[in-house]
């Protein structure tokens, strides 16, 4: 291999893999098993044991493990390739978070225009923050190259998922166009042109999020000039920028009058494509597809699909339209356009849904005959929901559900401010609203909620596809009944709505618990956060509730009072959850008392550390009052410690 096991565990160190206690453990470990300890040995131990990826162990296995490291990011895998370099997954060593980081290859470093480009796609990216486009962190320059840190978007691209599994069905099909179609028109608002849009460049997160990326061949509107294609722009496929079997006619032919209408075309394209897994003209070379695309007549979309309706066929006839001036003027009117797109909510006879998503299973998003427990029908009957949500095509499809589930009064609103109209008009037993809204976000509605003495107590579920901490972690200290992430399915849409149900004072339903006596002392900063713990409380039966504001004032209860129960957040000033526990443990007559620690941690290390303090049981920040039911059953039936 070329190195001895010093400069080994050097070379680890100082690419900042492994420490070295992890480094000594493997050698111990291995000195047990018997047999010479050698280079590939330890490394193979590390792969084994988790310390070292695939990928991490072949770089060091090669002595490279100088190309692990890029300034503050470690490397964890290599994602792909494309023209402009590699793509790998990495984790930022002081912040822990996973990212994606798209490196600027070798051979194109000397490459004067490759590096403009990618200079551009840094700029072009570092302009936009919105949920459909993949977010840009930061960018630099290393021994390897220029490279741009973006958001690591676990799932997949929309071309690899057709591939794998084959064409959509229309909902999700139709969604999941709807949701590119709003990220570029932010892109477009803000003068930015993708100049590619294909389902390879629309990355599918496991929550149900569509993100655009690779705005490598993106120009700003305002500032760029032209795209050329060159001396031998039919012959040579480098000298055009885009996808062929994407490429709009103008791109192709007269780039000069290249605008936003070319995504639009492009677009229209990839709806085809997840209909039907096919690109519109499939003629082998470069040159002959863009000639197909500005001769040939449109196939029909309806002729490969006999389920798409009259108006989904207009729709995308009118996004591929050869001329740019008979397309949608906007991406705003194609996002309109789809999402009033009345669609079927079963399959046309003559089409085979065993073609469809692989085994035909759409449960995610498609509304089919669900069985639902009578008694969950009959609690949501008599609830009244105000569903918040800007696209229309989610607010059918959730109403549609919500329908199903036996949901007899569904208001509407499309905005922040609409639904805080219609709040203090008619006050609804649960607000289910989507986090981003055109006016503000999920986040600000509840706050604004909390607020107002009349409308305080609503119970509030957040449905969204929004992963980011500082997005979530305010509406949970608001106090929310649940969170329930895109795309869900309708037991998981139904478990959050009786959630709210439990939390709604019009409509408790009876639990297996019983805290009738029982001395509860809830501590948390958050005001709306213990308001909330307390009516979930109230809600199972307790009556005597003590609130603290923090870990201090809670310890200053526990010298006079006697509790039963003690319910705390983790993160407080002046004394938090864990320093509470610990003094709790160390009180001889609250020693044995269970506490319940509710938090938005997720760090398995830190939940361990939380454990190993003397906490009876974790749960999540979004304290429903189901989850809670079950937890202070085995809590205080057993008194085993419990998580959820």
């Amino acid at each position: 291999m070329g190195i001895g096991i010093e400069q080994l565990a050097d070379s680890l160190r100082g690419a900042g893999l492994l420490s070295d206690l992890d480094f000594e453990s493997a050698c111990s470990e291995l000195s047990a098993i018997g047999g010479e300890i050698t280079t590939d040995r330890v490394l193979d131990r590390l792969a084994d044991c988790g310390r070292l990826t695939a990928y991490q162990r072949q770089r060091v296995g090669e002595g490279r493990s100088g190309d692990l490291v890029l300034g503050s990011y470690t490397i964890v895998s290599r994602i792909g390739a494309g023209g402009m370099g590699e793509v790998f997954k990495a984790i930022h060593r002081r912040m822990k978070r996973h990212v994606a980081i798209k490196v600027l290859s070798r051979e194109k470093v000397n490459s004067r225009g490759r590096v403009d480009l990618f200079q551009r796609e840094i700029e072009t990216m570092a302009q936009l923050s919105h949920p459909n486009i993949v977010t840009a962190y930061d960018a630099d320059e290393c021994d390897l190259g220029a490279y741009l840190v973006m958001e690591f978007v676990g799932g997949s691209d929309l071309s690899t998922l057709i591939k794998k599994r084959s064409p959509l069905k229309l909902r999700r099909a139709v969604d999941y166009i709807a949701q590119a179609a709003r990220g570029l028109h932010y892109a477009h608002f803000q003068g930015v042109l993708h100049g590619d849009v294909k389902p390879a460049n629309m990355l599918l997160s496991q929550d149900g999020t569509v993100k655009i990326t690779d705005l490598g061949l993106a120009r700003l509107l305002n500032n760029a000039s032209p795209l050329e294609l060159g001396g031998e722009r039919a012959a040579n496929q480098n000298a055009i920028a885009g996808t062929a079997s994407f490429m709009p006619p103008e791109q192709a032919f007269r780039p000069n009058e290249v605008d936003h209408r070319a995504d639009i075309y492009s677009l229209g394209c990839s709806l085809y494509f997840l209909l039907t897994g096919r690109v519109l003209f499939s003629e082998g070379r470069m040159l002959e597809q863009m000639i197909a695309h500005r001769d040939r007549p449109r196939p029909l979309l309806q002729a490969i699909r006999p389920d798409a309706t009259r108006e989904l066929e207009e729709i995308y006839q009118r996004m591929v339209a050869p001329l740019p001036t008979d397309r949608f003027g906007s991406m705003a009117e194609v996002v309109e356009a789809l999402e009033s797109c009345e669609l079927p909510d079963t399959l046309d006879p003559t089409v085979n849904s065993t073609l469809l998503d692989g085994s035909g299973d759409d449960s995610a998003m498609e509304v089919g005959p669900t069985t639902l427990m009578s008694a969950s029908s009959l609690a949501l009957a008599g609830v009244s929901i105000l569903l918040v949500e800007q696209s229309r095509l989610q607010t059918r499809m959730i109403s549609e559900q919500m329908a199903e589930m036996g949901v007899e009064m569904i208001r509407t609103a499309s905005s922040g401010q609409e639904a805080w109209d219609a709040m203090l008009s008619q006050c609804p037993d649960v607000v289910v609203s989507s986090m981003h809204l055109p006016d503000m976000t999920g986040a600000d509605l509840v706050r604004r909620i909390r607020s107002h003495p009349d409308v305080k107590d609503t119970a509030f579920v957040l449905i969204s596809s929004e992963t980011d901490y500082e997005f979530l972690e305010p509406v949970r200290q608001s106090g929310t009944a649940a969170i329930l992430p895109k795309p869900f399915d309708l037991p998981s849409l139904r478990q959050a709505l009786m959630a709210a149900v439990d939390f709604s004072p019009h409509a408790v339903r009876a639990h297996n618990l019983q805290l009738t006596g029982l001395r509860v002392l809830v501590v948390d900063d958050s005001r709306s956060a213990r308001r909330h713990a307390r009516r979930v409380l109230e809600n199972l039966g307790g009556e005597n509730i003590t609130e603290a504001v923090d870990g201090s004032e809670a310890i200053r209860f526990l010298v006079n009072d006697q509790f039963d129960l003690i319910v705390t957040d983790w993160h407080m000033p002046e004394c938090d959850g864990l320093e509470l526990t610990q003094h709790i443990r160390r009180d001889p007559r609250h020693q044995h008392v269970p506490v319940l620690m509710i938090t938005s941690e997720t760090d398995q290390t830190c939940l361990d550390d939380a454990r190993r303090t003397g906490v009876s049981a974790i749960c999540p920040k979004v304290f429903d009052p189901q989850s809670v039911a079950g937890i202070l059953n085995s809590l205080l039936d057993t008194g085993r410690p419990t998580s959820l």
